[in-house]
């Protein structure tokens, strides 16, 4: 989840930065799928671990977090005008990629707990 967001910014990246059309519809593509290959496990991830009773609560709380597009675009088309298309994405996308870093630094053992039966060390 964590390097499929990675890729996902760096994918972005490299689409703000294409010469031509062309090369810039593989580069969404490539995008896209990071995206689907990150959000979804991570959707997965928040209904396995919340509690029955909480999942419609946990998946409502996600939602609000699309409260935070709004301003994050207006704030995008001032700096469109201001510092150009690929400046803008590139800023969007080092600070995303720097905060999704920062997140799986700062919360590691929930996101890889070592007793986690995928992470369970194979003895032959």
């Amino acid at each position: 989840m964590i390097v499929c967001a990675l890729a996902w910014y760096a994918f972005l990246l490299a689409f703000a930065h294409m010469p031509d059309p062309a090369s810039g519809r593989i580069a969404l593509l490539l995008a896209g799928v990071a995206q689907a290959l990150s959000l979804v496990p991570m959707s997965v991830l928040l209904l396995h671990s919340a509690g029955e009773r909480y999942r419609g609560r946990v998946m409502g709380v996600r939602t609000l977090a699309i409260y935070g597009v709004p301003p994050g675009l207006l704030a995008a088309g001032f700096l469109i005008n201001r510092i150009g298309f690929a400046a803008t994405v590139s800023i969007y996308c080092l600070v995303g990629g720097g905060l999704t870093l920062l997140i799986a630094l700062r919360w590691r053992e929930a996101l890889w707990p070592i007793h986690a039966p995928a992470n369970a060390r194979q003895t032959t």
